[in-house]
């Protein structure tokens, strides 16, 4: 039920797939350059979540600011001023902040590949290899990447967005030069059925 639905509006989109194949090329070229240059990633990304971190402070002040006379109020102001100081901290010394997001994305890949793992084993369900497997290489990841700490902080943001960009590029970029091909198949049998008709 859920196929149908989802390629029902196929042909409606299928004129533009050399955009679509662009943009995946476009976002390709991106993933290639942040790999390339993983610790100038890895710096703009720490600096970007930085002033979120600060914006969401900034609004969370003005909650508070339009919320006076309410007792909660005290609440959005303390969590608006450390959002405020943590932003700011985080824009300040860039570097600093990549370490400990390196060391996050460790822990991240180590826990969930223990997770995997021991899940696969004791389910054992269809293809539990594959899923172990993939317990095993992230685990191995994390545990490199804290082995590594803090020169790891160097590369290890920037490669995960590249890598990211990447992934999202091939899979766009696939999208359209499927919907060309798709576009061809009803090329082909529109003439077939035209032949016919005729």
């Amino acid at each position: 039920m859920v196929m149908p639905l989802l390629l029902e509006g196929l042909g409606e989109i299928q004129s533009r797939w050399k955009w679509i194949f662009f943009w995946g090329t476009m976002l390709i070229c991106l993933g290639l350059l942040a790999v390339a240059f993983p610790f100038i990633v890895s710096l703009s990304t720490a600096v970007f979540i930085g002033w979120m971190i600060l914006l969401g402070g900034v609004l969370e002040l003005g909650t508070a600011f339009h919320s006076r006379g309410w007792q909660g109020v005290l609440f959005y102001l303390m969590v608006g001023a450390l959002d405020i100081f943590f932003g700011l901290l985080v824009i300040s010394r860039p570097a600093d902040a990549l370490g400990i997001l390196t060391l996050l994305i460790a822990a991240m890949l180590f826990v969930s590949g223990v997770f995997r793992s021991g899940l696969a084993l004791f389910t054992m369900t269809p293809l539990w290899g594959a899923s172990l497997l993939s317990g095993i290489v992230s685990i191995f990841c994390g545990v490199m990447i804290a082995a590594e700490w803090p020169e790891s902080a160097i590369w290890v943001v920037g490669t995960f967005v590249g890598v990211s960009l990447l992934m999202r590029g091939v899979a766009t970029a696939s999208l359209g030069w499927g919907l060309r091909g798709l576009g061809l198949k009803w090329e082909s049998r529109k003439k077939l059925k035209t032949g016919t008709a005729s």
